[in-house]
């Protein structure tokens, strides 16, 4: 089954317009493991409705994708240049088809071989073959493993972060 058979694809081209407090997701905004960094308001970026981004919705670069963003909460931002959105149809699970998109990305740079700079086109993604989809029951259950593994890899680097704080603070507190 190919991609544009389970999922709405949106490629995001805004057009310019004028600066306000708008929130918009650069793909510079986005990192692994489902991280963004920062939700920029100082773009001179038109509104469309079509790039808003929605709870369930995945988010990939267009240039050099190397990972995707699954949206997890509700958002108030809008996806800028160079970002695709693939919202999921009513039988696939957003979660499970965003494992196989992740998967998958390695596909996408078939028609790619010695650009420099590869830049997926909305031919790449229509016409991506997903295959069979499993039952609704078992795509569930892979969808929450392959989200579960990233909240995993976040919560681990947060750990370490604070055990870096506590021996930093324990370090100055012995020395003085």
């Amino acid at each position: 089954m190919l991609l544009k058979d389970m999922a709405e694809i949106i490629f995001s081209f805004p057009e310019k317009g004028p600066a306000d407090d708008t929130k918009w997701i650069y793909a510079a905004c986005l990192q692994e493991d489902n991280k963004i960094i920062e939700l920029r308001t100082d773009c001179e970026l038109s509104i469309s409705s079509e790039y808003k981004v929605k709870k369930g919705d995945i988010v990939v670069k267009r240039i050099q994708p190397q990972f995707v963003n699954y949206i997890a909460e509700d958002l108030d931002a809008y996806i800028a240049q160079n970002l695709v959105i693939v919202r999921s149809g009513e039988n696939v699970n957003p979660k499970y088809l965003a494992y196989v998109l992740e998967m998958s990305l390695g596909k996408l740079y078939k028609d790619m071989m010695g650009s420099v700079l590869t830049a997926i086109n909305r031919k790449g993604f229509d016409e991506l073959e997903i295959g069979e989809l499993p039952p609704m029951q078992e795509q569930e259950a892979i969808g929450e493993l392959w989200w579960l593994s990233k909240e995993k890899k976040k919560l681990y680097e947060a750990l370490l972060q604070k055990e870096k704080q506590l021996l930093q603070y324990r370090l100055n507190t012995r020395i003085k």
